[in-house]
């Protein structure tokens, strides 16, 4: 068994075996992706994530309701050396929209009020809850600092 240094080095390797992976996203939902396609894929997306200003260190934000789809996106933050933050389990649609429009779009929370119709109170505390879980997640897989202050 040969063992490799780093996740690049060991998909750098798979990409040329005859090798896929299957996808399931759902009851009638499945695909195919070679790990060549799967490399392919994912330099191509992390091109276009560096073309928008993402270099190596920064964290990359994944919502996909898709597994190909996040795996695709997993790969190419490892690949340009970026930081994988999944966003996606334990916290409901409501509250990973606001958490994705607020910290990751950029939007101010009167704007999101105006976008989704709900008041400003209402908006606050799903961001606020949104963060709490995500925090809590994170910590749970050792990805986020034990310190209640981060």
């Amino acid at each position: 068994m040969e063992l490799y240094k780093t996740l690049t080095d060991l998909l750098a390797d798979a990409r040329s075996k005859d090798r896929e992976i299957q996808f399931i996203d759902g009851e009638n939902d499945e695909s195919v992706v070679s790990f060549g396609d799967l490399w392919n894929r994912a330099v191509a997306l992390l091109g276009s994530l560096q073309a928008h200003g993402m270099k190596a260190g920064d964290e990359l934000v994944i919502f996909s309701k898709s597994n190909e789809s996040f795996v695709i996106a997993f790969w190419a933050a490892v690949l340009g050396g970026m930081v994988p933050v999944p966003v996606a389990v334990g916290i409901s649609d409501e509250h990973r929209l606001i958490v994705l429009l607020h910290d990751t779009e950029g939007y101010k929370l009167e704007e999101i009020q105006g976008l989704i119709g709900v008041p400003i109170g209402t908006v606050k505390s799903r961001l606020h809850r949104a963060r709490t879980r995500l925090r809590e997640i994170l910590r749970e897989n050792g990805t986020f600092s034990a310190d209640p202050s981060c």
